[in-house]
């Protein structure tokens, strides 16, 4: 039970890791863009 819960833990952080630098990206596309 417990490995389990640490491995949803673990994937839930990397897909939030990924979204975040996604969004980052995007913001500096968006800069680079409209400069």
């Amino acid at each position: 039970m417990t490995t389990s819960r640490s491995s949803w833990s673990g994937e839930r952080s990397t897909v939030e890791n990924s979204i975040l630098s996604i969004s980052s990206l995007s913001n500096l596309f968006l800069c680079f863009t409209f400069q």
